[in-house]
This record gives C-alpha cells, sequence and structure tokens, in this order.
C-alpha cells in the first residue's frame, strides 16, 4: 500500500514539474517575442510613435522625384487648352481678313476695317494693332506692313510679358516659348499652320510645336 501512495506521489509531482517547465518556457517564448518586436519598432521608430530622419528623407527625396517628371508635362498640358482657347480668335481674325480680301483684292493692315468684335481682347502697350487675348497671347490680326510674305496672323504665347509692360517686341522677339501662326489663304504657304520661335525654342515651346 506504501508502495502504491510513492508511485502515486511521484506522478503527480512529475506532472506538476512538466506543467512548470512548460509555463516556464511558453513564458521564455514570450519575453523573446516582445523583445524581437520592441527591437524592430526601436528600429523603425526609435522607440516611439513618431518617424526617424531617414524616414522623412525618403518620403521627400520621392516627393522630388514625382514633381520632376510631372511638372513639365503639367505645364505642357496647361499650354496645349491656353492655345486651344485662343484658336477660335485666329480662326475668326482669319475669316474677317479673307472676307476684307474678296471686297478689296488685299488684306488690311487697319483692324477698324475687320468686321469682328475683338472687344474682349485688350490693345497692347507699345503698338494699338496688337491684341492681348485670353490673358496669354499677344495677337498679331494685321498682315500688310510686310508685303506678301506677312500674309499670316501670329499669336505670341509670353504669359511672364504680358504680366508686365505687355510690350509686343518683347514678347514675339525675346520672352516667348513660342509663337502659333496661320497663314491666310492669298499668301506663299495658303492655310498653313505653323510654330516656331525667333529666340531659342524652349523645352515648352518645342514640346507644343512637335505636338502639332
Amino acid at each position: 500500500m506504501k508502495n502504491i501512495n510513492k508511485i502515486k506521489c511521484h506522478s503527480v509531482l512529475d506532472t506538476e514539474s512538466s506543467t512548470l517547465a512548460v509555463l516556464q518556457g511558453n513564458n521564455t517564448s514570450v519575453r523573446g517575442r516582445s523583445q524581437i518586436k520592441f527591437g524592430m519598432t526601436s528600429l523603425f521608430h526609435n522607440g516611439n510613435n513618431g518617424f526617424t530622419l531617414i524616414e522623412l528623407l525618403v518620403v521627400v527625396l520621392i516627393i522630388g522625384i514625382l514633381a520632376a517628371v510631372a511638372l513639365p508635362q503639367y505645364k505642357v498640358a496647361v499650354a496645349k487648352a491656353r492655345l486651344a482657347n485662343v484658336r477660335p480668335v485666329l480662326a475668326s481674325i482669319k475669316q474677317a481678313q479673307e472676307a476684307y480680301y474678296m471686297a478689296n483684292g488685299t488684306y488690311t493692315d487697319n483692324i477698324n476695317d475687320l468686321d469682328i468684335d475683338l472687344s474682349f481682347c485688350e490693345v497692347s502697350s507699345d503698338y494699338d494693332t496688337i491684341l492681348i487675348c485670353d490673358k496669354y497671347f499677344m495677337i498679331d490680326p494685321l498682315t500688310a506692313q510686310e508685303g506678301e510674305a506677312s500674309h499670316r496672323i501670329r499669336a505670341a504665347y509670353c504669359p511672364d510679358e504680358i504680366k508686365g509692360d505687355k510690350r509686343w517686341n518683347l514678347c514675339a522677339y525675346q520672352k516667348q516659348d513660342f509663337i502659333y501662326q496661320v497663314w491666310l489663304s492669298h499668301s506663299p504657304y495658303p492655310d498653313k499652320i505653323g510654330c516656331y520661335s525667333y529666340t531659342a525654342v524652349t523645352a515648352l515651346g518645342k514640346q507644343i510645336c512637335n505636338s502639332l
């Protein structure tokens, strides 16, 4: 009987020891996982809820790369949209010049001779024949000053100059990104549409002209 009780006691003790060992092992695993997790958190967040300097620099770098790629394309898209707005004005001027030619056998260099309402445009500060339309283009609607070679309507894209002195000579010959022109029907290049620059073509002007 005593032997049986001893065996039972040993069994209970062995069971308790095994259970305690398992619990200690589990606690060790939990502490190990907590230490690893805390170590990873410390590595990236320096023990708090903020961001490290390296993380902020990476974000700034990514934003800078995206801006460098997207900004030029955005400027091209804006310039194209503005050109689309001013094209109907050029078409109306051309139509008025062609009507005057049919009646008189020549184009006019007097804007008052044209049967067209240009009251929505303002006049340049250096030439009363140069119009500023759509706030971004300076337009030369007259063609007879230089003979047949000038039988065209020009629109110079120079928003910076229009915000300033609004002078045609600076806009058309120095500060423009590009000049969009429409040749009249009785000209060396009948009804041709072109794009060019008097100065070195800017990257924006080059893209716009190549897309026409």
